[in-house]
């Protein structure tokens, strides 16, 4: 796809000729991590008070309009949902059945990490749920027999340092990562966001479906999903709809919409020519960078210094196992 024709969704890079065709995709990148943190702070903002699945409910409720119309627009207009890098393609029925299984999975783990994001201060939830790629990483040395390589190894004891660091930053503000059960919710969280992209590599790199198909259709499902799990807690502590206290925050139906932007952005980037998935990982993984600066800046949250050098050797630690390659 030529430069030209992306301007007309993306027209502020216009005039930026044959070097803006090079670096368009960083730009696009950078502008899905900044969207991704945001998404973060969206989160902590309307969980203050709030419970957990009924928020989840309503900003996935917000997000479906526009997942909704992307796919309506690919059997309307496939040419120009093609040009967009927004095509999904059709889907036989047992796809469907592997993405109500990825909705699944997300739930759980949207649910464990709203919860632990609830109880947690952002500058310490949002470092500690930087190490899903890692969950990711060595769930493909078990599963699918990669190797880890001795920079990895020490990308990992520069991590290992560093959450040191933050969980000795964290006991001083009452919080024990050994014991906490908000941390515990978010490295659970975690786990489960490296076991879904573990089923992503299965359901694209092996099954051969679409990124945009996985993408929009397990969006889709999330709703009946988190929908289920709020009629059976509802079920189980006796309440009915009406029971759930909930306060209305502009930042709930913001969650649904600034992930979607996020992954617009995101899959705009990968369908450019000459860009590379390692780099946009790192950059999207930077996005917990700007929530920490977003989270100093609107919730007043204690001890920043420290716990920017922490972060500091985490993403460090990140770089260097997500950037070297096994043997």
């Amino acid at each position: 796809m030529t430069a030209a024709a992306h301007t007309v969704y993306f027209p502020a890079f216009s005039n930026l000729g044959r070097y803006g065709s090079a670096v368009m995709w960083i730009y696009l990148g950078i502008l899905s991590a900044l969207f991704l943190g945001i998404y973060d702070i969206n989160r902590k903002h309307a969980l203050r008070g709030n419970p957990v699945t009924p928020v989840i409910l309503l900003s996935t409720l917000s997000a479906m309009p526009l997942v909704l119309a992307v796919i309506v627009f690919s059997r309307l207009a496939p040419a120009l949902m093609q040009q967009a890098h927004l095509y999904v393609p059709p889907a036989p029925w047992i796809a469907h059945l592997h993405l109500l299984n990825k909705a699944a999975i997300v739930t759980a783990a949207w649910i464990l990490s709203y919860y632990g994001m609830r109880g947690l201060p952002v500058s310490i939830a949002g470092p500690i749920g930087a190490t899903a790629p890692v969950w990711t990483l060595l769930g493909a040395v078990v599963l699918f027999g990669e190797r880890l390589t001795m920079s990895q190894y020490g990308g990992f004891a520069v991590m290992g340092i560093s959450y040191a660091l933050l969980s000795a930053i964290g006991n001083k503000e009452g919080v024990s990562f050994a014991s906490n059960r908000y941390v515990l919710a978010v490295v659970a969280s975690a786990v489960l966001g490296a076991v879904s992209g573990l089923y992503d590599k299965f359901l694209i790199n092996i099954l051969g479906y679409h990124p945009l198909l996985v993408q929009a259709w397990f969006m889709m499902y999330l709703v009946p999903v988190t929908g289920l799990v709020l009629l059976c807690q509802s079920a189980l502590e006796g309440r009915s709809w009406r029971d759930w206290s909930l306060r209305w925050r502009w930042s709930i139906p913001a969650i649904g919409l600034t992930l979607v932007l996020a992954d617009v952005l995101y899959f705009n980037a990968l369908g450019l020519p000459g860009s590379l998935v390692s780099v946009l990982s790192m950059i999207r993984a930077g996005s917990v960078a700007v929530s920490f600066v977003l989270a100093g800046l609107l919730f007043c949250e204690a001890r920043l210094t420290a716990k920017a050098i922490a972060l500091v050797g985490i993403m460090a630690g990140l770089f260097i196992v997500m950037h070297t390659t096994g043997h």
